[in-house]
């Protein structure tokens, strides 16, 4: 997504164990329907902050892992005394 400008990453998961979910490995299995609400629950909570948002669409598992394995470098550098 895109706030001011500047992109956001957002990740899309659910708990362990719901059976709801349990056979999903991708999010082209999601009905379409719950992204759609799920891409205008994203814009709309920034609207209430009176910030301006764009989602840019979906990735892959794999580009999610990447986000949690950057950010995660990111803080134990940020969070490691030097």
């Amino acid at each position: 997504m895109l706030l001011h400008r500047q992109a956001i990453e957002k990740i899309l998961a659910y708990a362990t164990g719901n059976p709801r979910f349990s056979d999903i490995r991708s999010y082209t299995e999601i009905q379409s329907h719950i992204l759609r609400e799920v891409e205008h629950l994203i814009s709309l909570y920034k609207d209430l902050e009176g910030k301006e948002t764009m989602v840019l669409g979906w990735k892959d598992r794999e580009a999610a892992y990447e986000v949690i394995r950057s950010s995660h470098e990111r803080f134990i550098h940020s969070a490691v005394p030097q």
